[in-house]
C-alpha cells in the first residue's frame, strides 16, 4: 500500500477509532497527535514495514503493518475503524490477504502475531486460531517482581474477582502464569 494513500485516506481516524475502542475497554492509551503519528507510519516505512490497506471508497477502513524476516514474518499491528464499518468485517479481510500472501504466495514459514497479552483485551490471538486456523506456540514465562509487589500480589490474590482494576489483574496473571 502506498504511504500516501495511508496518511491521505483516512488511516489516522483509523488509528483513533482503535484508541476509542480500547479506551472503552479500560486500555486507552496515549492518543497521538496527526503529526506523531504521520511520523511514526514513516519511520516504519523507512525501516523497511510493509503496509496493508482495506479501503471502501477510497477511504481506509482498515490497516495492517508487517515486518518481514528471513522465513519469518511479524504482524506488527493492524487497525480498524469498527465504529463506522463493523459490519463490513475489515479484520477478516486484512487478515485473511495478508496470510495468503505471506504464506502462499511468498513461501513463509510462520506468521508472528506477538505475545499474548496479559489483559487480554484485544482477544487477537483467538481471533487468529479460531477464524483462520492459527496455532499457539508457547513458551516459558520468567518474571521477577521486586519483593514489596509480589508480595503484595500475592495478598490480593484471593480477592481476584473483587478487583475491577485492569492494570492489577494484569499483575496477577503475570504472577500465576510465571509459577
Amino acid at each position: 500500500m502506498i504511504i500516501s494513500k495511508l496518511l491521505e485516506g483516512g488511516g489516522f481516524e483509523v488509528y483513533l477509532s482503535e484508541c476509542r475502542r480500547f479506551d472503552r475497554k479500560g486500555f486507552g492509551g496515549n492518543v497521538k497527535s496527526f503529526e506523531n503519528w504521520e511520523r511514526g507510519i514513516r519511520n516504519a516505512a523507512e525501516r523497511g514495514e510493509e503496509f496493508w490497506g482495506v479501503f471502501y471508497r477510497d477511504e481506509v477502513i482498515a490497516y495492517g503493518v508487517a515486518k518481514s524476516y528471513d522465513e519469518i514474518v511479524d504482524l506488527v499491528t493492524w487497525k480498524c475503524n469498527y465504529e463506522k464499518y463493523k459490519n463490513f468485517y475489515p479484520a477478516y479481510g486484512l487478515v485473511y490477504k495478508m496470510t495468503e500472501y505471506y504464506l502462499q504466495k511468498n513461501g513463509v514459514k510462520y506468521l508472528n502475531d506477538g505475545n499474548r497479552s496479559f489483559s487480554e483485551h484485544s482477544h487477537v490471538q483467538d481471533f487468529l486460531v479460531n477464524k483462520f486456523g492459527y496455532r499457539k506456540a508457547f513458551t516459558e514465562l520468567n518474571v521477577c517482581f521486586k519483593w514489596w509487589l509480589k508480595l503484595v500480589i500475592i495478598l490480593i490474590i484471593p480477592f481476584e474477582k473483587c478487583i475491577k482494576n485492569k492494570v492489577v489483574l494484569s499483575f496477577i496473571r503475570m504472577y500465576k502464569w510465571s509459577r
